[in-house]
C-alpha cells in the first residue's frame, strides 16, 4: 500500500539530490512517517533554535519553496532559503512549524519497521548504488521502536545545504500564501 508511494518519493529525492546516501534516504523517510513532532517539546527552545538558523541561512530564489516528502499524510520540507528570500517573517514559520508538531498524526508509524524494509530493498536497486551490507550498517533495521534520528550525511550538506523545517501539508498555505 505505501510501497508505490516511498519508492517515487525515493526516487524524486535521487533525481532532486543525487549525491544522497543512506542516511539522507532514512531521513526523508523518518520525516514523512513522524513529521515534525519528533523535534519539539517547547516553544522558545525550537525558535532559538530556529533563528540561530535563519542567521546562518543565504536567502536563495532558485530554491523551491516546498518539497513534497509525503507517503500517505500530507507533509512538507519548506525551504528557509527560499523563506528568507522572500521575506516570509520566521515568527510565521516557527508558529507553523509548532502548530503541525503538535497536530501530526500518522497511522503509518507503528509500521516503520515493515517501510524500513522496503526501503531496504529499494535502495538495493543499482540506480541508488548501495550494497546491502551499507545499508545494514546505516538503517536500523530489525530494531522494533524508538527509531533514531539522523542527520544529513556531510556529502549532502556540503552540495546540498540543507536548510528546512517540516510542514504539516494543511498548515503549508499560511507560509506560501
Amino acid at each position: 500500500m505505501w510501497k508505490k508511494k516511498l519508492e517515487d518519493l525515493l526516487n524524486f529525492e535521487k533525481e532532486f539530490h543525487p549525491e544522497a546516501r543512506i542516511e539522507d534516504y532514512y531521513k526523508i523517510v523518518f520525516q514523512s512517517i513522524f513529521g515534525p513532532g519528533h523535534l519539539v517539546k517547547d516553544y522558545k527552545q525550537m525558535f532559538h533554535f530556529l533563528e540561530e538558523e535563519w542567521d546562518v541561512v543565504i536567502p536563495d530564489e532558485s530554491f523551491p519553496f516546498v518539497q513534497d516528502i509525503s507517503i500517505n499524510v500530507p507533509v512538507f520540507r519548506l525551504s528557509l532559503q527560499k523563506c528568507k528570500a522572500e521575506a516570509v517573517s520566521l515568527q510565521l514559520i516557527a508558529d507553523v512549524f509548532f502548530q503541525g508538531s503538535s497536530r501530526f498524526q500518522n497511522p503509518l508509524q507503528e509500521k516503520f519497521p515493515e517501510i524500513l524494509v522496503d526501503l531496504a530493498e529499494i535502495l538495493v536497486d543499482s540506480k541508488f548504488g548501495f550494497t546491502q551490507g551499507e545499508i545494514e550498517q546505516v538503517l536500523p533495521l530489525n530494531q522494533g521502536s524508538d527509531f533514531p534520528l539522523k542527520h544529513h550525511s556531510w556529502v549532502y550538506r556540503d552540495l546540498y545545504h540543507p536548510h528546512y523545517r517540516v510542514i504539516l501539508g494543511s498548515l503549508l498555505h499560511a507560509c506560501i500564501a
